[in-house]
């Protein structure tokens, strides 16, 4: 194992970084040494002649070549990072997108405004269904071989293999383990079943699935773009509508109407109450995928324990339910 490799994940982002600074003339850290926010994988801020950017490394490469590619793949709708074509084995340079996260913009914002800002996500989301490309052919149709969260499985498996090996193994935790709120966890998986064939029907396109308010970027009310998109797989608009539902869990609900008002307009037509029907059965797809994951195996990370994300998940799933439940869509 070489120096590199026995060192601790900061320390190998540390190096990268400094690496990719020495070997590329205009880029550069902000001031001081750098200060890593640190997630699943390590972002840190500077410039590139004068223009702000992210450095985000990967301790492993099948996420950053996921996120390349997504970067690539959606740069067309000019709603997320620029890539800066800058040749590093394990961090990506992206263009830092204006203002902060939605999650944190949001609490400042007048009701006039929240509602232009969520009529802009609506329009964003329109155009992404609009220009995202299409699936091509020779996706994965095997059922994932492990248990727990199969990352590579997740991006790369057809859209039907996907939704099957989520239901299946839903089903069988659902039977099998002790699961709280079984009731309307098992009605909302059965929903999905039924739907299945409706909502494959859809045509496939790539989507971003960790879809939320902490992933969207917005300027006062002026929404500014997507970040962190190596969670994308294989989606269609049935499950883009159902993620946009699931955020309005938790005293959001209000909010759909301005989401559905923008994506309305960008379009130039009213959503198909069927397509709608859909995607309120769907709504908790994200959440059953992470299900899956969590109660499928014992042989679980640290930071999955530590966060309860079982609970977290069943808690999700039942309030995401309730709240569509009670939408008037």
């Amino acid at each position: 194992m070489s120096g590199a490799q026995n060192m601790q994940p900061q320390k190998r982002a540390e190096l990268a970084l400094s690496r990719l600074i020495e070997e590329n003339p205009g880029y550069s850290v902000d001031a001081g040494q750098p200060e890593w926010i640190v997630g699943t994988n390590y972002v840190t801020f500077g410039t590139f002649e004068g223009y702000p950017v992210v450095y985000k490394y990967f301790d492993w490469s099948p996420r950053k070549e996921q996120e390349e590619k997504a970067l690539q793949l959606l740069a067309p709708t000019r709603l997320i990072p620029k890539l800066y074509p800058v040749k590093a084995e394990s961090i990506l340079v992206m263009e830092k997108l204006r203002g902060s996260t939605l999650h944190t913009v949001e609490k400042d914002l007048e009701k006039d405004q929240l509602q232009r800002v969520y009529y802009q996500l609506g329009q964003a989301v329109a155009r992404i269904v609009e220009l995202t490309p299409g699936k091509p052919s020779g996706g994965r149709r095997d059922l994932s071989a492990e248990l727990g969260f199969d990352y590579q499985f997740y991006c790369q498996a057809d859209i039907g293999s996907l939704f099957d090996t989520v239901m299946v193994r839903a089903a069988r935790i659902l039977a099998e383990r002790d699961v709280p709120e079984k009731s309307i966890l098992g009605k909302s998986l059965s929903a999905l079943r039924q739907s299945r064939k409706a909502i494959l029907a859809y045509p496939t396109f790539i989507q971003m699935d960790d879809f939320h308010t902490s992933n969207i970027m917005a300027e006062g009310p002026d929404l500014t773009g997507f970040i962190d998109l190596e969670m994308t797989r294989w989606g269609n608009e049935v499950l883009v509508l159902a993620a946009m539902l699931a955020m309005m869990q938790r005293g959001r609900p209000e909010r759909w109407n301005w989401i559905q008002q923008g994506y309305e307009d960008r379009q130039g037509k009213s959503i198909d109450d069927d397509l709608l029907a859909l995607a309120r059965i769907a709504a908790p797809f994200s959440q059953w995928t992470r299900f899956m994951w969590y109660w499928s195996t014992d042989n679980l990370p640290r930071w999955v324990i530590e966060e309860n994300l079982r609970m977290a998940e069943v808690r999700d799933i039942k309030e995401i339910v309730q709240a569509v439940e009670n939408m008037r869509l």
